[in-house]
């Protein structure tokens, strides 16, 4: 915005120029080449009081001008580009209210800026909340609501980003906890409890492994085959 102080009245003729002039200010901007911001300047004059002793009233002269971006189909990159060039403009124009190129004319005397201020407002689309300097989806598990993002309840999850709600389990299912993102979370809250590992089976504890574990007959075993003596070889003595 842009403000100026004169001390007579502006007519409407004067008021056209001075917004005229705003708005041709604003199509050098690059959103505005591209097609992706649309713009307003208003002009409102009101009374104000004087700080001079010789008169009681002036007339204060404010230029607003809005600029809206839209950035539901722009990436981060491109949205940060027109962010910069936003912030170049206000630099440009403060320079320029110093040299005397954003001054005018009324009744023909010349009058300088006495104000001049930036503000900016990122307003994201429904399913957006701001994050920093751009908008973003809120993650699954949680949805958007007055701005901001919330986990899902019990009893509901989302499996998807940028939802306006969750979805509810099948009835006597559950999550047993917030913020649950896929169905599978929903669980029968009277089931019996499970472990990883699962029960030991029953039918096979309490038993030796007589395959492995028990004593092999067949080695410990006395070799009688190799380990007695040849009957062949005590007839050849006896003899």
């Amino acid at each position: 915005s842009i403000s100026y102080q004169v001390p007579d009245p502006v007519s409407e003729a004067e008021e056209n120029v001075i917004q005229v002039s705003a708005e041709q200010r604003l199509n050098s901007l690059k959103c505005v080449e591209d097609n992706v911001c649309t713009t307003e300047v208003t002009v409102e004059t009101a009374e104000v009081n004087s700080p001079s002793k010789r008169r009681s009233i002036m007339y204060d002269i404010l230029v607003t001008s809005s600029v809206t971006l839209e950035t539901e189909n722009l990436g981060d990159t491109e949205f940060q580009t027109y962010v910069n060039n936003f912030e170049d403009d206000a630099v440009q124009q403060e320079n320029a209210s110093m040299n005397g190129e954003l001054d005018i004319t009324i009744n023909g005397k010349t009058y300088g800026v006495s104000a001049i201020g930036q503000t900016a407002e990122l307003t994201c689309p429904e399913t957006q909340i701001p994050m920093g300097s751009s908008c973003g989806n809120c993650p699954p598990g949680t949805y958007m609501k007055s701005g901001a993002c919330h986990e899902c309840a019990i009893g509901s999850y989302q499996p998807e980003e940028a939802q306006l709600n969750c979805l509810s389990c099948e009835e006597g299912f559950t999550p047993l906890a917030t913020g649950a993102y896929a169905e599978s979370y929903c669980l029968d809250p009277n089931a019996p409890p499970t472990s990883d590992s699962g029960q030991e089976d029953d039918s096979n504890s309490g038993q030796e492994d007589t395959s492995d574990g028990g004593q092999d007959t067949s080695d410990s075993g006395q070799d009688t085959s190799g380990g007695g003596e040849d009957i062949s070889d005590l007839a050849d003595q006896v003899v």
